[in-house]
């Protein structure tokens, strides 16, 4: 998340408004509405359960 929000919008999301892809360095609502739901649940959290998983069990 970010201080400058997106002038863009999606219904129901409004944080994507707020989230940019670390990769892309978009933000979220800049794709579609398919788009920003896979980033956000694909990407971005799969990426930090990964991570979290990967250090908890102590797994290199």
């Amino acid at each position: 998340m970010i201080g400058k929000a997106s002038s863009k919008r999606f219904e129901g999301w409004p944080l994507d408004s707020l989230s940019m892809n670390k990769e892309t360095g978009q933000y979220f609502v800049d794709g579609s509405m398919e788009e920003s739901k896979e980033n956000i649940i694909k990407d971005e959290y799969e990426k930090e359960i990964v991570d979290f998983l990967t250090k908890s069990l102590h797994i290199t």
